[in-house]
């Protein structure tokens, strides 16, 4: 039926159909349900971590973006596309299934570092460069750590 009618769908609305599938499948699949704030926080903190660990050592350099070599911006890029990515919409799926337990500040982060991974996404997966990708907010790194709303 697409093949037939190729301006009846066009290929940026078949794209974006699919990213807005996937990530309701990894909404629905990979967030579980807390009983209370601090499994919730911890479950935060451990993915919080491991792109913590990756960056540090993978990533490029925080002050100016560079990398030591061709090969190393390859392998932050792949990094980026199978554990940075997907470990940051799990988190934003976290706080989405455990929403009892988030304060406004927690809501607020986790638009913003749902700003930076669509960034992230459009750069490494997509190929589009349109300026520099946002960065990693701070205020990520506090999930679930404050008061309840």
């Amino acid at each position: 039926m697409v093949d037939k009618a190729p301006d009846e769908y066009p290929v940026q609305d078949l794209l974006d159909a699919k990213k807005a599938r996937k990530r309701l499948v990894a909404s629905i699949g990979g967030a579980q349900e807390f009983s209370n704030v601090a499994e919730a926080r911890k479950a935060v903190q451990r993915i919080l971590l491991r792109n913590r660990i990756i960056f540090q050592q993978h990533g490029p350099s925080p002050d100016d973006g560079s990398t030591d070599s061709t090969e190393g911006a390859l392998a932050w890029s792949r990094y980026v596309r199978t554990e940075i990515i997907p470990n940051n919409r799990l988190i934003q799926a976290l706080v989405d299934a455990n929403i009892k337990f988030a304060s406004m500040a927690d809501l607020e982060a986790v638009e913003l570092l749902r700003q930076h991974t669509d960034d992230l996404e459009r750069k490494h997966r997509d190929r589009i460069l349109e300026g520099p990708a946002s960065r990693f907010p701070g205020e990520a790194e506090n999930i679930f750590k404050g008061e309840l709303a």
